[in-house]
């Protein structure tokens, strides 16, 4: 389970810390009394912008020059995509609220560090959302979930007619307004960082995919979470004061991202071996239905 790198700046290993739905692996390390993170992007073939280490480098350092709390880089390796990076702990945002930390106070927290986010202009040449491997990803509904519920293979035809389907009705709206996306905004990337005040208290996350896109897509993520039940007034809260088309984007994406995830959790079970994100069925699909 050792790696040069680990052994060259002279860490010891505590514990490998669970898979998530990424090809990243994170092990916890310890040394003279500090905590800290291997981060183990993978190979640097075929690398796409979810497993680049200098993605997450630059992303987070321009996060943190905005003020807010990435994790620091110790040291890192461009060639091998390893780094070592700080360790923000166990204690997520849902973790803390379960804990009894206040639910208002900590979505008021994230919802502020969206808004910095988002009325940041990003000088990063990063991916625009629209021609982006996350938007082509809303098949995942007809190459998953369609042909497991009806038992039989996809019709000739039948993908293009979905992606025209909703181009059609994403052609219904004016154009959406852009800006920085986390692309993966929800209550287990943010981090609870106890005794700490303001935004300094949630610690941003899995942040190297971020691209150009629709201002409705991260707080979306974050109010229908397939992890969380967000109180309704809360989701009504943290979405007062916009305008009708932000609305309307906001319902689209949204719907988009919970179809996705129902095709998305079953090709994470049966492609990649990882059953436990089937759980969250039912919540995607109640927010489904809600959603249509």
């Amino acid at each position: 389970m050792t790696h040069p790198f680990i052994e060259k700046h002279g860490w010891t290993i505590v514990k490998p810390l669970p898979q998530d739905g990424s090809a990243r692996s994170y092990i916890r390390l310890e040394k003279k009394g500090e905590s800290a993170l291997f981060m183990n992007c993978g190979p640097l073939k075929n690398i796409s912008p979810v497993t680049s280490v200098k993605d997450f480098i630059e992303i987070g350092n321009w996060i943190s020059s905005l003020g807010l709390r990435t994790p620091k880089v110790y040291e890192s390796d461009l060639e091998a995509n390893v780094a070592i990076i700080e360790d923000f702990g166990d204690i997520s945002m849902k973790m803390a609220m379960e804990n009894g930390e206040g639910v208002d106070k900590l979505y008021d927290v994230a919802a502020e560090i969206l808004n910095v986010l988002q009325s940041s202009p990003c000088p990063l040449q990063i991916p625009a959302f629209h021609t982006s491997f996350m938007r082509k990803a809303r098949q995942r509904f007809v190459d998953w979930y369609v042909p497991v519920v009806r038992k039989q293979k996809n019709p000739d035809g039948f993908v293009a007619e979905y992606h025209a389907m909703w181009d059609g009705i994403e052609s219904t709206l004016d154009p959406y307004q852009t800006t920085f996306m986390h692309v993966d905004y929800h209550v287990e990337n943010l981090m609870f960082l106890p005794g700490q005040n303001g935004t300094d208290c949630l610690g941003i996350i899995d942040f190297q995919e971020g691209m150009i896109g629709p201002t409705a897509y991260d707080l979306v993520n974050l109010l229908e979470d397939m992890r969380a039940d967000v109180p309704l007034d809360i989701q009504k809260k943290l979405k007062a004061g916009y305008d009708e088309n932000f609305l309307g984007w906001y319902r689209l994406l949204g719907t988009q991202f919970h179809t996705r995830l129902l095709g998305q959790c079953l090709r994470w079970a049966i492609h990649d071996n990882k059953p436990q994100y089937l759980k969250f069925y039912p919540r995607l699909l109640n927010y489904t239905k809600s959603a249509l």
